[in-house]
């Protein structure tokens, strides 16, 4: 029984230590949590990869409809601090909707970061 415990504790130990590390490789940014202009810029040459699938969860007028898939890639293109843009491009789907007929979106985002001083 002490040797299964052992090796037990000795796989969870090895598996933190593995996600420690990977998540320090990653340095990951953050994820989409909305769907609107904000004050935040990928740095100059940081690119963003997004993969979203939204699901709806609830009924409306007792139809569940398609979820939203959103697959974009965006690049900080300004290497300056107080002023930064970016451009992307998006592909999404409905999958039941007219709005996949053109799923390529292109976008641009030019401004101050906030906090910025001028």
């Amino acid at each position: 029984m002490k040797k299964v415990a052992r090796s037990f504790t000795k796989l969870v130990i090895l598996s933190a230590m593995g996600l420690m590390m990977t998540v320090n490789i990653a340095k990951a940014t953050g994820s989409t949590i909305i769907w609107i202009p904000s004050a935040d810029f990928q740095g100059f040459n940081s690119w963003h990869l997004g993969i979203d699938n939204y699901i709806r969860t609830q009924k409306d007028n007792g139809v569940r409809g398609a979820g939203i898939y959103d697959l974009g890639i965006t690049v900080g293109i300004l290497p300056f601090k107080k002023v930064q843009a970016e451009i992307g491009i998006d592909y999404l789907s409905m999958g039941d909707n007219v709005y996949d007929d053109h799923p390529i979106y292109f976008n641009a985002k030019i401004g101050m970061p906030e906090g910025t001083n001028i």
